[in-house]
């Protein structure tokens, strides 16, 4: 790709091979100085050998920070709702359930992530599920439903800890993790 379709796809947010965020997109520092700190990407610095990006602070200050080191700022902690996840899928494995139903967790190509998980024949069963549609962000989208007794959660390509925290906080509110 050469550069000036590099610069069409970034300022449309359109997806880009080796390019996780894209211009504006909020995020939040994982590791590092200044871990904790949110700001916003505004520049792509280097590709080879790990992508880095330039990302303004709150504060207004430019930093270079590299890919591995960044998260949607929208993240919630997805290690707390991972194992939160893991404790729910344990607690249903009985002999039966797991060979049957179970979790899927798979990428979309617009990008982004499905989720779905299988609530037949578990206390969720029956428990009501507000459906979550927060769909104005391009690539911070997230959408779930309950839907023939399967939780079915969809977001954009960072947001797979935000899904699965929709689960755990139905299930925890159903009394079921």
């Amino acid at each position: 790709m050469d550069r000036a379709e590099f610069d069409y796809r970034w300022m449309n947010h359109e997806p880009i091979e080796g390019v996780a965020f894209l211009l504006n997109d909020s995020v939040r520092i994982v590791a590092g100085e200044y871990v904790g700190s949110c700001g916003a990407v505004v520049a792509v610095e280097q590709l080879e050998p790990r992508t880095t990006y330039c990302v303004e602070l709150g504060d207004g200050r430019e930093i270079m920070v590299s890919e591995g080191d960044l998260i949607t700022a929208t993240a919630d902690d997805p290690g707390g709702a991972l194992a939160a996840l893991q404790r729910w899928y344990s607690s249903q494995c009985d002999g039966d359930w797991e060979h049957q139903l179970g979790i899927k967790i798979e990428t979309l190509d617009n990008p982004g992530w499905m989720v779905t998980i299988d609530v037949e024949d578990t206390p969720l069963r029956d428990q009501p599920f507000s459906a979550v549609e927060r769909t104005s962000e391009a690539r911070e989208w997230i959408s779930c439903r309950v839907e023939k007794n399967q939780f079915r959660g969809a977001g954009g390509p960072h947001m797979l800890g935000a899904i699965i925290e929709e689960f755990v906080q139905w299930a925890s509110h159903a009394k079921a993790v």
